[in-house]
């Protein structure tokens, strides 16, 4: 998808809110464009198709402004701060986006989803130098399911498009990434924050399973 699709896309899901946030929605999409630019997923592929990929995937599933319920109309509001922390979730793991700044730009929100979505916290130490340690799993799905419901939809749509992208991945990585979802993700806070999505990703980590060989 270009730059030019994914702005119509993301115009055509907001509505009138979409010119409110225009330009945060732009500087959202330069920020991780630019961090991500050097790198790669496994299988070649930009890093940033990943971050944009979460985005459509929450534009395709938005958040509704009484439940799952089709019939009634998403809640856009909510839907622009998803898209903008979609692009952003994997930008502190990466970089240093300083929370400070996230905040200056987009909102204390949008920076704190961006941080409880991040696997890594950061500190920042005298003479600048930043320090970056990996949170235990435990505490890292901790927060999230204990976070707001916009930072438990990124982090389905997150699985669910790293699941549909893992054709590349060595089986016993596969079976990692399923049971560490059904262990912390595939949980009642995740079901009840957006049913279609868990579904998708029950459903694809059981075909996943059946495609590895046997003792994986």
């Amino acid at each position: 998808m270009s730059r030019s699709e994914f702005s119509e896309l993301v115009r055509k899901a907001l509505g009138p809110v979409y010119l409110q946030w225009s330009e945060r929605l732009k500087a959202a999409y330069y920020i991780s464009k630019r961090i991500h630019e050097k790198q790669r997923r496994d299988d070649g592929k930009r890093y940033f198709e990943h971050c944009r990929g979460v985005a459509e995937i929450l534009i395709q599933y938005p958040p509704r402004l009484y439940g799952d319920d089709p019939t009634f109309p998403s809640n856009q509001a909510e839907l622009v701060e998803e898209i903008i922390i979609a692009l952003l979730h994997d930008t502190v793991e990466d970089a240093y986006p300083p929370d400070y700044l996230l905040k200056q730009l987009f909102g204390s929100h949008i920076a704190y989803c961006v941080a409880r979505l991040s696997k890594v916290s950061v500190y920042e130490a005298e003479a600048w130098e930043i320090v970056k340690w990996e949170k235990p799993p435990d505490e890292y799905f901790e927060s999230i399911t204990n976070g707001s419901p916009s930072v438990r939809r990124v982090k389905l749509a997150d699985r669910l498009h790293n699941f549909r992208d893992m054709g590349v991945w060595k089986p016993t990585r596969k079976r990692r990434k399923i049971d560490e979802t059904r262990k912390y993700i595939l949980q009642p806070a995740f079901i009840d924050t957006d049913e279609r999505l868990t579904k998708l990703i029950e459903e694809a980590c059981n075909e996943i399973e059946k495609s590895l060989p046997d003792g994986v």
